[in-house]
C-alpha cells in the first residue's frame, strides 16, 4: 500500500469535507438571513428616525412662534416696528438641538452675545424670554410674577411704553406682576391698585 489511502480512508475524508460544507453553507444562509434582518431593521429605524425629525420640525415650528410672538411683541410695544426677535435652530456636529436668538433691527439680525445692542432692549427682551420659559412650562405655577428692577437700562423716554407693554402682556397672558423698582415714572403709571394685574413698587 505503500503512502497510498485506501478506500476507506477517502471516504471518511470526504465524508468530513461534505460535513464543513454542509457547515459553512449553513453560516452562510444565517448570514444572509442575518444582514436582510439587519436591513429590515435599519430601514425601520430610519423610517422612525424621519417620523421624529418630521415631528421634531413642526415642534421647532411651533416653539419658534411661541418665542418669536412673545418677545416681538413686548419689543415692537416699546420701540416700534423695526424691531422683531429671531429665532433659529441648528445641529450642531453630534446632532444635538442649539438655538440662537437675534434681534432683527431693519433686517439687520444682530446677536446680543456678539453684536452692540442697548441694555434697554435686552431687558425687554429678557422679560419676553421669562414670559416663554413660564409659557413652555409642563406645570406652570400660578400666575403671578415677581421683578426686581426688570428695565433698569430703559431710557426715560421709553419708559411709558413699557409700562403699557407690561399691562399689555399681562393682559395678554393672564399674569399678574409685581415689579420693584426705582424708575419714579414707573412708579407714577401704575401705583398698587387693589384690582389691577400690575403693581409697581417703589424700591428702597
Amino acid at each position: 500500500m505503500g503512502g497510498k489511502m485506501n478506500i476507506d480512508e477517502l471516504v471518511d475524508i470526504l465524508k468530513i469535507k461534505i460535513t464543513e460544507l454542509q457547515i459553512l453553507e449553513q453560516e452562510r444562509r444565517n448570514t444572509r438571513i442575518k444582514s436582510a434582518q439587519t436591513k429590515l431593521k435599519l430601514e425601520r429605524l430610519n423610517k422612525c428616525k424621519a417620523i421624529v425629525i418630521e415631528a421634531g420640525v413642526n415642534t421647532q415650528g411651533e416653539l419658534k412662534e411661541i418665542i418669536e410672538n412673545i418677545i416681538t411683541t413686548a419689543l415692537q410695544s416699546v420701540y416700534g416696528f423695526k424691531y422683531k426677535f429671531v429665532v433659529q435652530f441648528t445641529y450642531d456636529k453630534r446632532d444635538q438641538l442649539e438655538a440662537t436668538f437675534f434681534i432683527d433691527k431693519n433686517g439687520l439680525l444682530l446677536e446680543p452675545r456678539k453684536d452692540t445692542i442697548g441694555y434697554g432692549v435686552v431687558d425687554v427682551c429678557s422679560f419676553g424670554l421669562k414670559m416663554v420659559i413660564w409659557v413652555l412650562q409642563n406645570s406652570r405655577t400660578d400666575p403671578i410674577m415677581v421683578f426686581d428692577e426688570p428695565f433698569k437700562n430703559v431710557g426715560k423716554a421709553a419708559i411709558p411704553f413699557v409700562s403699557e407693554m407690561v399691562k399689555k402682556i399681562s393682559d395678554m397672558m393672564g399674569v399678574q406682576f409685581i415689579i420693584a423698582t426705582h424708575i419714579v415714572e414707573m412708579v407714577e403709571k401704575f401705583w398698587w391698585r387693589e384690582n389691577d394685574t400690575v403693581h409697581i413698587i417703589e424700591g428702597e
